[in-house]
């Protein structure tokens, strides 16, 4: 909700996150927020950065290589 309220923080706080993750070397970071991932992702393209945005659940099937 806060990106229909504050579209312009929701995406700062995104990059944030992303600027962290970058930091110690990830290649993929996950959010249990359908929100957050999007905003993730939407940070993600616009930095033109390689990084995966899971949902926490899409990460939960991959380490049981549900998918």
């Amino acid at each position: 909700m806060v990106k229909a309220a504050y579209p312009d923080f929701a995406l700062w706080t995104a990059t944030k996150r992303l600027e962290e993750a970058e930091s110690r070397g990830v290649n993929a970071i996950a959010s249990a927020c359908p929100e957050c991932k999007e905003m993730l992702t939407e940070a993600v393209n616009k930095k033109g950065k390689i990084l995966k945005v899971l949902d926490i659940n899409e990460l939960l099937a991959k380490s049981l290589g549900l998918i």
